[in-house]
């Protein structure tokens, strides 16, 4: 059996579970401090939720749900022997948490593979977590970096496995010869209360817009993809990857965060050749011509990126550290 740490925020890490869960041999059960969703895999450990809660200095303040979580966490490991642990990193909340978990796994003779994020990862406290990791896998190509910045004497242990989508790859098609579609994927929350959307959809006549908000259900999300033409959207590793798995172009605005994750993303997107645009922030302006720009870029070209293998070479990874 397979452990697979992932202490997170949102949904990033579902479809990486369900796709290397399907690609397995053997059983993976999952820690998460978020109850278990229909679609997950049978085996789920519902972890005590960590509160957010910071020094002044930003160093972490230690409460009693932390404490609780790290027991949950060791008794698990203690009692099951997993074969090995995955820890999420790209998704997880708490950078001193993952290195305990890490920690903890090793004390038990528990063998790590550590999943990568994009960013600055040049933490004392990471760079630990990093190198009790018999593997580091990057859901992302080769191609792409550098992606991750402070790991310069680590990359000869980095696996590059390409993106992994919760959805299949489809067939990019060309654009509609009428009835032109954007679709707008999570947006943020200060460019809806400054209508940014509305103003971009009253300057861009010939354009429906679909807003797709995080945290409202969508009966067929692959379908409002596959249905448009231009996908707006932010730079989270999730998101590319499911547009890049329906061949679809896109704009991406990078939402900003301590590591710089989807900068660092958005920037390696904007020096590819994939079929993105990539702007800083989201345009007050230009939307028309914009739209336009991005609808004639090939979706095919987002096959480099997700070519429907990332967690066939992830189960692979986790095969061979287990003949290791």
């Amino acid at each position: 059996m397979i452990g697979y740490y992932a202490d997170h925020e949102g949904r990033e890490h579902l479809g990486r579970i369900l796709a290397v869960s399907t690609a397995l041999d053997e059983p993976l059960t999952v820690l998460s401090s978020h109850s278990r969703p229909p679609e997950a895999p049978s085996g789920w450990v519902t972890l005590p939720f960590q509160q957010e809660n910071r020094h002044t200095d930003g160093s972490p303040r230690r409460r009693g749900d932390y404490h609780d979580h790290l027991d949950v966490v060791a008794r698990w490991l203690h009692q099951q022997r997993p074969r090995l642990l995955v820890i999420d990193a790209s998704v997880a909340r708490d950078v001193d948490v993952t290195v305990e978990v890490a920690t903890l796994a090793d004390q038990l003779s528990v063998p790590v593979v550590t999943v990568l994020a994009p960013g600055r990862r040049d933490e004392l406290g990471r760079r630990r977590g990093f190198e009790l990791s018999q593997a580091l896998v990057a859901p992302w190509p080769r191609c792409a970096e550098p992606l991750v910045h402070g790991l310069d004497d680590q990359t000869a242990r980095i696996r590059h496995i390409g993106a992994i989508s919760r959805f299949s790859v489809g067939a990019a098609r060309p654009p509609a010869a009428r009835g032109r579609r954007v679709l707008v994927l999570d947006p943020d929350p200060c460019v809806t209360r400054d209508d940014g959307i509305a103003l971009a959809r009253a300057a861009t006549f010939g354009w429906s817009w679909t807003i797709a908000r995080h945290g409202v259900w969508h009966r067929d999300a692959q379908r409002l993809i596959d249905d448009a033409d231009v996908v707006v959207c932010h730079a989270a590793q999730d998101v590319i990857a499911e547009i890049a798995a329906r061949r679809r172009p896109a704009i991406a605005v990078p939402r900003h965060h301590p590591q710089d994750e989807q900068v660092c993303l958005a920037e390696s997107l904007e020096r590819g050749p994939w079929p993105v645009l990539v702007r800083s922030s989201f345009p007050t302006h230009g939307w028309s011509e914009l739209l336009e720009e991005a609808r004639g870029l090939d979706g095919g070209d987002w096959q480099s990126w997700c070519d429907g293998q990332g967690a066939r070479r992830f189960a692979e990874t986790l095969q061979a550290v287990r003949v290791a």
